[in-house]
């Protein structure tokens, strides 16, 4: 509901006040008034201010917060105030009554102002009283709980209508007022001990909130029952106030006390039943609270720094010990038996490990001189390694004999080995100063714990390396366009030659390489190479044949010279497993004249007059020799072009591509290939090749960096 209406509600409770305060002022005035209707009216005037000031209170409420210790001190003010005004109405000599015709009337004006106002702030503090147990009533409700409210109010709203329409004298015992009032007052308690007998949220409370329970429903109760007996008696001034503004009103705030007395006495029983029990649901609960805090924990696991402190704070805190340590092994391949190739024998790899620690009053170095004291028993883990290992006693047990003469203040130790897999990868460490400090819960709650840690530590290592995955495969992605911008941007273009060249590495970054230099206004330099392996090192050596080889080219015009240079350079910086092979040609653009050399590449491909041949000139990779053999068997070819002639510089990659059967395109089947597509244009062949390369593999992967070179020759 808006501002506005609740606004209009309190607004309306005004007016009832005011309304009753003018009422008994000419009341007291003119004495009692015989107007038909009228104590009715009044009477719907009471019921309506009361019911729009709890319509208010309620809707006032921020129910989603079901804190019950906020109601109970609600209603230990509320008794509380009541008290003081009903101990000070007593006091007063200006809150007398007197007795006029069976009903109690105020002896001054101010004696009737006092009681007004008394009575009117009773009937707010019985109202307070309902809405706050209702809402104390529905914590934790179940199926019954509306049914047992509905029963409370329904004997209520009878009692106070009994009283707004019955006749009696005011001075009469309680539940006089009509001969039908002692049994709705006997439902009534029926009804108040049905809404006391279940409290299920008490048992939710942790021992700290138990013991303000306790508190507050003790002096609750004790306020409560006062103000019921002083709304109950009718020679006390309260009662007095409360019949002579309505006996329909007495009726309804000595049943509203009584229900604040029966239930905070309720209350305070069941909290004191339940208090023995409270540290020991303080613990479950504290250790669903930490399992809660390392299930999140496990999904931010970027610092394992503070991954490991934050999970031995927690190991700490689950079990109430004195210390934690978390072990996490360097050497995670070191399972339990695994052969150390140091002494060939079938023992453990030496024990090597980074530690996290939290303390309370046992330090770390400490924690981690009884962790290498079990060094023989425990934390090298001897298979079977994934047993727990407890020590109730740690003064009188053998394993720690090495340590005992030192008097470390430590009683109880309890360890368990953090497992992923079938692989042991840490081991997480519980130290208590006394002795049999570790009970069952304790121990099934750390065996819990512990996998839980296993789980965050490997979803560590994961993400880290997917992260270092995604990084190399970043710089690779850098790399591959560093290389791409190694190869030539453009190819030379001339109305007697037509030339296309593309190169596919098989990763991100390959071996493969092709060049074109124009060495004088005639020749044209033409190289193709391929570095063995592939990848990153293959890249690098690519790199360096490319710098080579254009430094060469400057000034060096014979195939024969320019290979042999290029080998003497790469011998003394490449790898002895490595070699590079290259075809290197001289194109003629005058003539049509091609020499080349080729030293351990592919045979050149050549197409002259609808007819295939390849050219395999003697020749060794470059890097393989250092002598005399590389220059003895390399060798020079020469080959005179005609129009239409076709030159194919080419990789492995292209003739040995494999299909799904294992068989390789071969060189037969791209020379029948050229033949078939050749026409006037060297991209249209290029496209070409590679389409009949991708139908016959039918595969989108290539196995090994493809390159491929085209050269037609169209002359003069």
């Amino acid at each position: 509901m808006t501002r506005i209406s609740k606004t209009a509600l309190l607004g309306g409770a005004g007016f009832g006040f005011g309304f009753l305060i003018i009422f008994h002022v000419i009341h007291k005035a003119y004495g009692k008034l015989d107007l038909w209707g009228l104590d009715i009216f009044q009477f719907l005037v009471i019921l309506l201010t009361f019911s729009g000031i709890a319509l208010a209170s309620w809707l006032n409420e921020k129910r989603e917060e079901e804190n019950p210790l906020r109601h109970l001190g609600i209603l230990l003010a509320a008794g509380f105030i009541i008290l003081v005004l009903s101990g000070l109405l007593s006091s007063s000599s200006t809150g007398s009554f007197y007795l006029e015709d069976g009903m109690w009337i105020p002896t001054t004006y101010s004696s009737l102002f006092i009681s007004v106002i008394t009575a009117f702030l009773a009937g707010i503090g019985a109202v307070i009283v309902c809405i706050r147990i209702g809402f104390l009533i529905f914590i934790k409700r179940n199926r019954k709980t509306q049914r047992h409210l509905i029963f409370f109010a329904s004997t209520l709203a009878a009692n106070v209508a009994l009283a707004g329409i019955a006749s009696g004298p005011s001075e009469d015992v309680f539940f006089a007022v009509s001969p039908f009032s002692e049994i709705l007052f006997a439902a009534t308690v029926i009804a108040i001990l049905v809404i006391s007998s279940r409290m299920p949220w008490i048992a939710y409370l942790t021992k700290q909130e138990k013991l303000q329970a306790l508190l507050l429903s003790f002096f609750g109760s004790i306020f409560f029952t006062l103000n019921t007996v002083f709304a109950m008696e009718s020679t006390n001034q309260l009662s007095q106030s409360l019949a002579y503004l309505h006996p329909a009103l007495r009726i309804f705030v000595a049943l509203s006390f009584l229900l604040g007395a029966g239930y905070l006495t309720v209350c305070f029983a069941s909290t004191l039943f339940h208090l023995p029990t409270a540290e020991a649901f303080d613990r479950k609960k504290a250790e669903l609270s930490t399992m809660h805090n390392l299930s999140k924990l496990v999904k931010n696991v970027l610092n394992q720094d503070e991954l490991l402190t934050t999970a031995a704070s927690l190991s700490r805190q689950i079990c109430e010990a004195d210390g934690a340590l978390i072990e996490i092994d360097t050497h995670v391949a070191r399972a339990g038996n695994v052969e150390n190739p140091a002494t060939n024998s079938n023992h453990p790899l030496p024990h090597t490990a980074s530690w996290s620690a939290v303390s309370d009053t046992i330090s770390k170095e400490e924690m981690q001189r009884v962790v290498s004291a079990l060094s023989g028993t425990y934390a090298v883990l001897p298979s079977p390694q994934n047993k727990s290992l407890v020590i109730q006693n740690v003064g009188r047990d053998k394993r720690m004999a090495a340590l005992q003469s030192e008097k470390l203040p430590l009683g109880s130790i309890a360890a368990f080995p953090l497992q992923t897999h079938d692989q042991v990868i840490g081991r997480l460490y519980a130290f208590k100063r006394m002795n049999y400090g570790f009970d069952r819960d304790n121990l099934n709650s750390l065996s819990a714990f512990a996998d839980q840690i296993a789980i965050a530590v490997e979803n560590h290592r994961l993400i880290k390396a997917l992260m270092e995955g995604q990084r190399l495969e970043q710089e690779l992605l850098v790399a591959r366009q560093m290389q791409q911008k190694l190869l030539p941007s453009t190819l030379p273009s001339s109305p007697v030659f037509d030339m296309a060249a593309r190169s596919i590495p098989a990763h991100e970054v390959g071996g493969d390489y092709y060049d074109v230099v124009q060495i004088n206004d005639e020749m044209i330099g033409i190289t193709v190479g391929d570095v063995s392996g592939k990848s990153v090192s293959a890249a690098l050596y690519m790199a360096e044949t490319k710098g080579i080889f254009q430094s060469l080219t400057k000034f060096l015009s014979d195939p024969r010279q320019v290979l042999h240079r290029m080998n003497e350079a790469l011998y003394g910086t490449i790898e002895r497993n490595s070699f590079v092979s290259l075809l290197y040609a001289i194109l003629d653009t005058r003539s049509g004249a091609v020499q080349f050399a080729r030293a351990g590449h592919c045979p050149l491909l050549w197409i002259h007059g609808g007819e295939w041949q390849f050219l395999r000139p003697n020749g060794i990779g470059l890097g393989l020799d250092g002598g005399t053999i590389f220059e003895e068997t390399l060798a020079v070819e020469t080959v005179q072009l005609q129009p239409g002639d076709i030159i194919i510089m080419y990789t492995d990659g292209v003739s040995e591509a494999r299909n799904n059967d294992g068989e390789e395109f071969g060189y037969r089947r791209l020379a029948e290939t050229v033949l078939d597509l050749q026409r006037d244009s060297a991209d249209f062949l290029l496209d070409g090749i590679l389409e009949r390369i991708h139908d016959f593999t039918k595969s989108d992967v290539i196995e090994d960096d493809l390159t491929l070179l085209i050269l037609i020759w169209k002359g003069n």
